[in-house]
């Protein structure tokens, strides 16, 4: 017979996450439900020219690059339930507070896993210092014109800014630095969607990796391909209460696995200044 506690904290996690602001691995292209060591592949290929159906356009080859997503991480807490407290268990707040606090703790390593692996990506590009007065804005509209000239909408773009680097953002062009003032208020857990910038959406993230991923703890701003940005992971997170012998209590054990992978070339990054 299923522990009912453990039915209870999976039905906390399931509501939070239905009103979870967007997340960095919940505005990319989800790949649904997947297991452990699943592989998933995914193919790209360069875009060709469209013309008027009245000019003859001779057939171009198309090449496909297939990179590969495996779902090969996991995440765990696993925390104890003294036996005094389980007290508290009979009402039930206490329980699903500690659901709650575990599932942001896990949601939060998600997505500074996927933001490395955004980063790293996009340090092999064009990355541009935003501390270099005038020119900070033309050259950050240059990273969304690179994207536009490989077909890329800017409806598929958005932007993760450290919330150190939103002032720098802001600064920038008050006409294109537009607040999301009821989107950054909403929902439950989550990074906020503070505005956008010159039509892209902005989140922000107090993630280790938008400054050290930047170099010297300067906070950095991504701009990346959500629809080439890629996460997977299993259906629901597995639940389950076992009896921790030293203490004479029981531990709660919340898991997941999950998988993410980002195509070279579809994430830029900017410098925000010291």
């Amino acid at each position: 017979m299923a522990d009912a506690r453990a039915k209870r904290v999976l039905e906390t996690l399931i509501d939070n996450y239905s009103r979870t602001r967007p997340r960095i691995h919940t505005v990319v292209t989800n790949l649904g439900p997947a297991g452990a060591g699943d592989a998933v592949d995914l193919p790209t290929s360069a875009g060709g020219p469209i013309r008027d159906s009245a000019t003859r356009l001779a057939p171009e080859l198309v090449g496909a690059t297939v990179e590969t997503m495996a779902i090969d991480n996991a995440v765990m807490v696993n925390r104890l339930l003294p036996q005094r407290d389980q007290i508290q268990l009979l009402e039930g707040s206490w329980l699903t507070a500690v659901a709650t606090q575990e599932q942001e703790r896990m949601l939060n390593y998600i997505d500074d896993q996927m933001l490395a692996n955004v980063i790293t990506i996009a340090e092999a590009g064009t990355v541009v210092n935003l501390d270099e007065g005038a020119l900070a804005y033309s050259e950050l509209c240059d990273l969304e014109g690179e994207f536009e000239v490989t077909g890329t909408p800017r409806e598929a773009m958005v932007y993760v800014a450290h919330p150190q680097a939103i002032g720098r953002l802001r600064t920038l062009d008050t006409n294109a630095f537009v607040p999301a003032f009821r989107g950054s208020e909403s929902g439950m857990l989550g990074i906020p969607d503070v505005s956008t910038f010159n039509g892209i959406p902005v989140l922000t993230q107090a993630s280790s990796a938008l400054l050290a991923g930047a170099g010297n703890d300067v906070p950095g701003i991504v701009l990346m391909n959500r629809r080439k940005t890629f996460f997977a992971t299993q259906a629901a997170p597995a639940v389950r209460v076992v009896p921790d012998p030293e203490s004479g209590g029981d531990a709660l054990q919340i898991r997941s696995v999950f998988g993410y992978h980002t195509i070279a070339g579809s994430a830029r990054l900017a410098l925000a200044g010291a």
